[in-house]
């Protein structure tokens, strides 16, 4: 039989617990729900600070994938393939609900991502609300540095490189004005309508509401890949197994090849200028005729990390 000494606390304690309960029902509604969103009534910690996806486009995503990698190393101390979540895919074109899109192939050519007015481009999840106004500055610090072109490669030509981000709500969403005051002025921020034309000369970078323009996974031979020229350490290639390990990686109903021959698209009514007859005219004017060809500007990537 327990003594009175131990059953003491323990009925003093149902009476705390009895008391905390009853003492919530003088707590006004609005700041009950503030206090238990705070762990205040409930005894659990408060909920992390919530994140969104954002998925950014400069040039092929090989680079950008890398780039992604060292910032999310630098801006939210994830390394591991368990932590890291930069994707490379594609974004910006006609929505395929769960079908897949595909780099270039012949197997399967309607579903060619530039066919379907998308761009390469890399997404980084759950990134806190905190941390978009720095992830927003180092990838338009890069875009600023490379322009006239705003990419590092000249060979990217096309509006499937197009400088772009894509975020829930896009222009309208609550963080835009910190991604705007993290331009600073430098590049003209405009509203994309889909599929929308070339950047490159243009010092523009379109915004994409991500729920309108979704992002579609790339295959897999495209993750972690060496970029045109450069060779990238193991430690980095070996962060896809960590991915597909996780879930954030999957096979996609792609052909999975390094290269097979982009398919004559002239006649494609679904190829550039799906947006409309000028899709710039409309949104900002920039130009009516052809895109120029990008110029090399001899600045590096992401030139301010130095993280490996």
């Amino acid at each position: 039989m327990r003594s009175a000494k131990l059953r003491r606390p323990l009925w003093l304690g149902f009476f705390a617990l009895a008391l905390g309960r009853w003492a919530v029902g003088f707590v006004p509604s609005s700041t009950r729900r503030f206090l238990l969103l705070a762990g205040v009534f409930t005894g659990q910690p408060a909920f992390a600070e919530s994140g969104i996806d954002i998925y950014f486009g400069q040039g092929c995503f090989w680079h950008v994938q890398r780039d992604m990698v060292k910032l999310e190393s630098q801006l939210l101390a994830r390394s591991s393939g368990s932590e890291v979540t930069s994707v490379a895919g594609y974004a910006g074109g006609q929505s395929q609900g769960k079908k897949p899109v595909c780099y270039h192939n012949l197997d399967y050519p309607l579903r060619d991502y530039s066919r379907l007015g998308h761009a390469e481009a890399v997404k980084v999840a759950e990134v806190p609300e905190s941390k978009v106004a720095a992830f927003a500055k180092a990838y338009l610090d890069s875009v600023a540095s490379q322009l006239p072109a705003g990419r590092p490669d000249v060979q990217d030509v096309g509006p499937e490189y197009r400088a772009m981000i894509g975020l829930p709500g896009g222009a309208k969403s609550s963080v835009f004005p910190e991604i705007v005051a993290a331009n600073d002025g430098r590049v003209k921020l405009a509203v994309g309508q889909g599929s929308d034309p070339d950047t490159a000369d243009t010092q523009v970078v379109w915004v994409y509401d991500s729920d309108a323009f979704p992002f579609y996974q790339a295959e897999l031979y495209h993750q972690f890949h060496d970029d045109m020229g450069t060779k990238y350490p193991a430690s980095y290639k070996a962060l896809k197994d960590g991915l597909l390990k996780k879930g954030r990686l999957q096979s996609v109903s792609c052909p999975e090849e390094e290269f097979s021959e982009n398919p004559d698209m002239s006649d494609d009514p679904i190829n550039f200028g799906a947006a409309g007859d000028d899709p710039f005219d409309k949104v900002i004017g920039i130009f009516k005729d052809e895109p120029p060809m990008p110029s090399k500007t001899g600045k590096t990537k992401f030139e301010d990390l130095d993280v490996e």
